[in-house]
């Protein structure tokens, strides 16, 4: 694996976008002091994920982006790409075991291609971007992709003034771990921590599960209880519908039995009002035969009357059936206001 390509924009001094080309054999970056040679290797440690300012001979994040000068105003974000030529393969280093679970999917697709770019932005507001091969990525993708390779942020690949001083009054822990990274263990270091993070996450879970279990045995005690409550419950509503519809049946017999006793009155009071109501159209009949009979005596008295002078014998004999027939008439006056009372009874 080897560097083929950097590019630049807004990172440092390098406001325009800058392309440097890594053809094969050793590429020699000479200049004068401050012409911005450790900036190339600053970019390329920044892109590969450094997290301290101070390490890229900063004091923050932002002053990573260019500030601008007497001809150009500062720049909103600075970005960083880095081309390797992938023709090792970084398969090689990291074959992820089955049911390893830990390999990011980016990473996986990565792996075997010919070419990788690795590209990093960063904003003013103190917001990073990372994408590989042009997709947005994290950080922990850039780094377990080339986890192995020597290619890194600290990586022994990239040894600055004062590095190899650092590695000879580096302490054990601290040349293990350039060692470890040199012959390519560190990967499997990393799995080693990954699977005992993963026991004991595994662990955890069993103990929740083991939680879990029990609260569940208590729910079902407890469900169990609620079942047999409920089919008691409905043997108990089962046995009330029941004795509602025995209750009902018999109440609506007792009330057909009162319903046809009070139609059979309301039949006997109905033949006793027609009864009545005969009797009354036959008083009324007799009592109009009666006005008609008192119409012609009143008529008959009336001539009488013109005829007193002439007829004064028979006046006594007529004033005589008068009287009767007045007492006949209240007679059967009497008997219509009876009748009438009793209809109305």
């Amino acid at each position: 694996m080897r560097i083929k390509r950097l590019q630049l924009v807004g990172f440092k001094s390098c406001m325009e976008r800058t392309v440097l080309e890594f053809p094969r054999g050793v590429t020699g970056i000479v200049g004068p002091n401050g012409c911005g040679k450790s900036n190339v290797v600053d970019a390329i440690r920044w892109v590969m994920g450094e997290q301290s300012p101070k390490q890229l001979r900063g004091q923050t994040m932002e002053d990573l982006i260019f500030a601008g000068n007497e001809r150009h105003p500062p720049l909103g974000f600075a970005e960083v790409s880095v081309v390797f030529d992938n023709e090792g393969r970084l398969s090689h280093l990291h074959t992820p075991e089955e049911g390893d679970g830990e390999e990011p999917a980016v990473a996986a697709l990565l792996r075997d291609a010919p070419e990788i770019e690795v590209r990093r932005r960063l904003y003013r507001s103190g917001e990073s971007e990372y994408f590989l091969n042009g997709r947005p990525c994290r950080l922990r993708d850039i780094t377990d992709l080339f986890l192995g390779s020597g290619v890194g942020n600290r990586a022994y690949s990239i040894i600055e003034q004062g590095r190899v001083v650092q590695l000879v009054n580096a302490k054990p822990e601290e040349l293990r771990s350039f060692i470890e990274e040199a012959a390519g263990t560190t990967l499997y270091r990393n799995r080693k921590a990954a699977a005992e993070r993963k026991i004991e996450r595994t662990r955890d879970n069993l103990l929740r599960v083991n939680d879990i279990i029990h609260e569940l045995e208590r729910q079902a005690a407890t469900l169990k209880r609620q079942a047999r409550g409920a089919v008691r419950y409905q043997e108990l509503k089962a046995r009330e519908a029941q004795l509602d519809a025995t209750l009902t049946g018999r109440r609506l017999r007792e009330l057909a039995a009162a319903l046809d006793e009070e139609r059979r009155g309301l039949s006997e009071l109905q033949a006793a009002e027609a009864e009545a109501r005969r009797g009354i159209e036959e008083s009324e009949a007799q009592a109009e035969q009666i006005r008609a009979a008192r119409l012609l005596l009143e008529q008959r008295l009336e001539g009488a009357r013109r005829d007193t002078y002439e007829r004064r014998a028979a006046l006594s004999a007529l004033e005589q059936e008068k009287r009767f027939l007045l007492r006949r008439g209240e007679e059967l006056d009497g008997r219509i206001e009876e009748s009438r009372a009793a209809a109305r009874i």
